[in-house]
């Protein structure tokens, strides 16, 4: 996957927000309420 110098704010921002929401669904999986 290519990644332009000048979205590399954008790409970080969007590999924050993917690793932000599994890391909040495996912590939901593993400890429940």
């Amino acid at each position: 996957m290519p990644r332009p110098e000048r979205n590399s704010y954008l790409n970080l921002w969007r590999e924050f927000l993917v690793f932000n929401t599994a890391v909040k669904k495996f912590g939901l999986n593993r400890h429940p309420g």
